[in-house]
């Protein structure tokens, strides 16, 4: 590739890496046309765009973003999904795709501005909660206390109604 196509790469490539909060790199190599095909379109009904770019260029986007320590992962062939919404969705792809076909090891991955490095993190990936998950965690923390001090609230009242009623009858 001559000197004017890979800038015409960067520059094309340089918003997917800008618009994209998480990414996932993966070895590229090993994979039919048949497998392939049916990956990128798996990944697309998550919104997700699928990319093989050659390691020193990537090498030069991943310097410009300032993904910190994702250069150790650059070599091999790298397969860079670029995942703008629910990155844990898209590790439990990776993991059912591994399972039908024993392809596709993760090297790295971007999420929530944290690098997991390795095969191995795949495991930690799909055990992450998404952004929703936390939100309904948090809200359901907050409205337990609430909800107790309503009760204890209404409970003292039955109670001090109960009284007043007996000693009315008295």
């Amino acid at each position: 590739m001559d000197k004017q196509k890979k800038k015409a790469v960067l520059v094309t490539l340089k918003p997917l890496f800008e618009n994209s909060p998480h990414l996932y790199v993966v070895k590229g190599n090993g994979l039919n046309a048949q497998e392939a095909h049916n990956l990128r379109k798996y990944l697309y009904t998550h919104n997700v765009q699928c990319k093989v770019i050659p390691n020193a260029l990537l090498a030069i986007l991943v310097a410009q973003k300032a993904y910190q320590g994702l250069n150790q992962v650059l070599q091999e062939n790298s397969m860079v999904f670029f995942v703008k919404e629910n990155p844990v969705a898209i590790a439990k792809i990776i993991k059912k795709f591994q399972k039908k076909t024993s392809k596709l090891p993760l090297k790295a991955a971007w999420i929530y501005q944290q690098l997991f490095v390795g095969a191995n993190q795949l495991d930690t990936l799909t055990k992450l909660k998404s952004k929703e998950e936390l939100i309904g965690d948090v809200v359901h923390l907050l409205q337990s206390p609430i909800k107790q001090l309503i009760s204890a609230l209404q409970s003292s009242k039955d109670k001090l109604y109960g009284v007043m009623k007996t000693l009315e009858e008295k």
